[in-house]
């Protein structure tokens, strides 16, 4: 398999394993919702990639979609990439 066919079978893998974390109070941020994220930590001089991170949570009071209200609850909310790995098997 080409390294391409590997890097979607993680990237598949990698949003499953994601949305496991759903249930626990992490969302999966919509693309504007990550881009207002990532002006709001560079207002603070905080880089964050828009594609380096998979969920967020954040207090429930906090609107992502708003970049006033991500500002105001910044220091409360949490980024976080998820890895997905095949698991080694060791066949002797």
């Amino acid at each position: 398999m080409t390294s391409k066919g590997n890097q979607t079978i993680n990237q598949q893998s990698a949003t499953i394993a994601a949305n496991l974390l759903v249930p626990f109070g992490w969302i999966i941020p919509s693309k504007i919702q990550r881009t207002n994220l990532a002006v709001c930590f560079a207002e603070k001089n905080k880089i964050l990639y828009g594609r380096a991170f998979d969920v967020v949570k954040f207090p429930s009071k906090c609107d992502l979609n708003n970049r006033a209200d991500i500002s105001q609850h910044l220091k409360k909310i949490k980024c976080a990439e998820v890895k997905f790995y095949k698991p080694c098997r060791n066949e002797f």
